[in-house]
């Protein structure tokens, strides 16, 4: 979510509809005042659906925060690459992201 595929460019290009707002979900995780089950509850206040149009459940609302892609990173057959993708959000950003969530012991 936040990206989209460009089959003219075979690129993944920023969905610029739900960038700004799969950035929020980083930047309130990151404050430690929010757990997954309010941010569900924030992605459908705002509207953010899954690129099928569904809600997002609370269960990926933790695959999200733990997504190296967002980063700018891949994951393929258990290892990282570097991505040919723009990053959404800082490395600091998604490594407090982290920090808060091994502090809650959901990692």
């Amino acid at each position: 979510m936040g990206y989209l595929n460009n089959p003219k460019t075979r690129f993944i290009d920023i969905d610029h509809e739900k960038a700004l707002k799969m950035k929020k979900l980083f930047e309130l995780y990151a404050t430690g005042k929010y757990t997954f089950k309010s941010l569900a509850n924030w992605c459908k206040e705002k509207g953010l659906r899954g690129n099928l149009g569904k809600e997002i459940a609370v269960s990926n609302v933790q695959k999200i925060l733990n997504n190296p892609f967002y980063i700018g990173l891949m994951k393929y057959r258990g290892e990282i690459f570097e991505g040919q993708h723009e990053p959404l959000i800082s490395k600091k950003l998604f490594d407090k992201c982290q920090e808060v969530m091994s502090k809650r012991g959901k990692v």
